[in-house]
């Protein structure tokens, strides 16, 4: 059985080989196919900025993880002086 690794010398020789031998297509591009390009290409940047928008909380989170910003869990550790107020919080209401 091939694997695809060897199957890559074969292709780019086949392709080369209908290169070297094309024969010139005498077609005809209208005014309105520029127009629908321009359309694909608008329609797909303004998909993918949509798309990082829906998804920018998560690929926040993984560029964070990705460089050690944040620790697994996702939330930050609050700093110690807040973690000292709440813990004198929380030590007083259970007094009262």
């Amino acid at each position: 059985m091939r694997t695809m690794r060897g199957a890559g010398v074969p292709a780019i020789f086949g392709l080369l080989l209908l290169l070297a031998f094309a024969r010139p297509a005498y077609g005809y591009i209208d005014p309105g196919t520029g127009s629908f390009v321009i359309q694909v290409l608008v329609g797909s940047a303004l998909g993918c900025l949509l798309a990082i928008k829906i998804f920018w909380r998560r690929i926040v989170g993984f560029v964070g993880r990705l460089f050690g910003r944040r620790p697994a869990g996702g939330q930050a550790k609050p700093p110690e002086s807040v973690q000292a107020e709440t813990s004198g919080q929380a030590d007083a209401s259970e007094n009262a």
